[in-house]
């Protein structure tokens, strides 16, 4: 590298180095043919030396091994000789060309620019993610934009992003994390204890700090935390309550409940297809009523759903399908996020009364598809 021998053998791969008397040289060789990667940085460059005259090459410098922030911005070729000899071509980030002349030095030089990362705090295990603020070297733009969304874990629900959250590790500061690799996917090991949520804390995600535009389609900011949303997705299960005659074990009502762990949401509720005649009302359940006894039995939607971590308590929402009664209706929930999103369970649930018992329902739990 430059006039320095390359000793460190993670520096080079695909290549020999060369080894005399026991000892290697910092020299290393390879084939006609081989592919050789060389780590280096800004302000060095490699040398090839003792190429034979006729010999093709290809220069290519990869953009995903840079470090987080920096992107590809220029190439361009040049001689240094007494020849007319031909300068590499430039596509992009790759230079390409022959050896045509003896005694001539080949050379093609990269420029890079820094434009900054930004982080994604996941709340639903407390690791923090780090992008760099481009794509394939693009800036991100309103016509080049980043999807918040498909970071979603699994086993969670998209709930929305938001500027700040009040759950997160006391002192946290993004930028001062080190990462596992270069391109910053999870923090390395930096431990968070915190539970999901702090246990005297009932208002975690604040409606004020939600963003609305659209998660699909964000325009990200320049070391900016994006604290994303994630939801066990047992708030969106399939759950139904039903009432019957004793007397005959005919059913009386039967509902389809539902739950939200706050009231951060733009909307809220249920879909209920009946499967015989294939209509499908939409119901909105997002509103809060007053309980009329000062003795009521409080019900904390988080563990009613059987989730394990601490939330804080939620709101239980319901619908009655008692006119299906007598039939099969197919049941699948959903909400939609400050940002415009309508996220559904996992699972949608048939629901067979065909017979008017009780004894005889029928719960078909299947992947949710929509229809």
């Amino acid at each position: 590298i430059g006039n320095t021998l390359v000793m460190d053998e993670n520096i080079v791969t695909g290549a020999t180095r060369e080894v005399k008397d026991g000892q290697a040289t910092g020299y290393w060789y390879f084939a006609s043919g081989n592919t050789v990667t060389v780590k280096i940085k800004a302000g060095q460059n490699i040398r090839f030396i003792n190429l034979p005259n006729d010999s093709e090459y290809e220069i290519v410098e990869v953009e995903d091994s840079m470090d987080p922030g920096w992107v590809f911005s220029s190439a361009e070729s040049s001689i240094v000789s007494d020849y007319a000899a031909t300068p590499a071509e430039i596509d992009g980030s790759t230079a390409s060309g022959t050896i045509d002349m003896a005694n001539t030095k080949y050379v093609v030089t990269y420029t890079n620019e820094y434009l900054g990362v930004f982080y994604v705090y996941h709340s639903s295990d407390l690791t923090v993610q780090r992008f760099p603020m481009a794509v394939n070297g693009v800036p991100y733009s309103a016509s080049n934009t980043f999807d918040i969304y498909a970071l979603t874990k699994a086993n969670t629900l998209y709930g929305g992003y938001y500027s700040d959250y009040a759950g997160k590790s006391s002192g946290f500061n993004a930028a001062a994390l080190t990462y596992t690799d270069n391109k910053g996917s999870d923090a390395d090991g930096t431990a968070y204890s915190l539970a999901y949520i702090k246990a005297s804390n009932k208002a975690a995600w604040s409606s004020t700090k939600a963003y609305s535009v659209i998660g699909t389609a964000m325009n990200p900011v320049q070391n900016e935390v994006y604290y994303l949303k994630e939801v066990p997705t047992a708030y969106l299960q399939p759950y139904n309550y039903y009432t019957y005659y004793k007397a005959d074990n005919r059913l009386a009502d039967l509902w389809a409940i539902s739950a939200l762990d706050d009231l951060n949401y733009t909307d809220a509720g249920f879909y209920v297809k009946n499967v015989k005649t294939g209509t499908t009302n939409v119901v909105s359940t997002l509103s809060i009523k007053a309980a009329n006894s000062t003795t009521t039995v409080k019900l904390t939607a988080y563990k009613v759903f059987g989730i394990s971590q601490k939330m804080q308590d939620g709101y239980l929402s319901y619908v009655k399908i008692s006119s299906d009664i007598g039939s099969k209706v197919l049941i699948w929930q959903y909400w939609t996020t400050p940002d415009g999103i309508e996220v559904h369970g996992t699972m949608q649930r048939e629901v067979d009364t065909t017979s008017g018992l009780r004894t005889s329902i029928v719960y078909d739990d299947k992947p949710y598809s929509g229809t």
